[in-house]
């Protein structure tokens, strides 16, 4: 249960990926010169690696080359069914699917996909997720 009172379900893996792959948006978190940094980020999932468009900007790309990052998505449906995921795993460079293949587009990152990124692959080691009805706005008591 949380602390909202819901009742809380736990995923299997096979349904956290199934969930991932509804959505293209998500948070990166990464540690950049030994300080916490998340970053909103656009991502596909194939098969058991989750692909990452990362920007280009101080740091990322020493904090994202073979490191071990968290990635967490949201779905959030007021009054409706609600979820979240948590994959954990170790980043390597992204390669195309075949020679000269162009990154997907679906990687390009927010804000209109004109700032240059990165490609990065994120190894699903570790997937957990829970699924809720969501109470939203909350039914608060009313008070005498």
């Amino acid at each position: 249960m949380d602390p909202n009172g819901e009742e809380r379900a736990a995923l299997s893996r096979h349904d956290c990926l199934a969930l991932l792959r509804t959505e293209n948006f998500g948070r990166l978190a990464v540690s950049v010169g030994a300080l916490p940094r998340v970053l909103p980020i656009r991502y596909e999932v194939v098969g058991e690696t989750i692909g990452l468009g990362v920007p280009y900007e101080p740091g990322l790309e020493a904090a994202t080359d073979d490191a071990v990052v968290a990635f967490q998505v949201d779905h959030n449906d007021p009054g409706g069914e609600s979820w979240t995921v948590l994959v954990q795993g170790r980043t390597s460079a992204h390669a195309p699917r075949r020679a000269g293949e162009p990154v997907p587009a679906s990687l390009t990152p927010p804000g209109g996909g004109t700032r240059p990124f990165h490609p990065v692959r994120l190894r699903a080691d570790l997937v957990e997720g829970f699924r809720w009805r969501s109470r939203w706005p909350l039914d608060a008591p009313s008070e005498p």
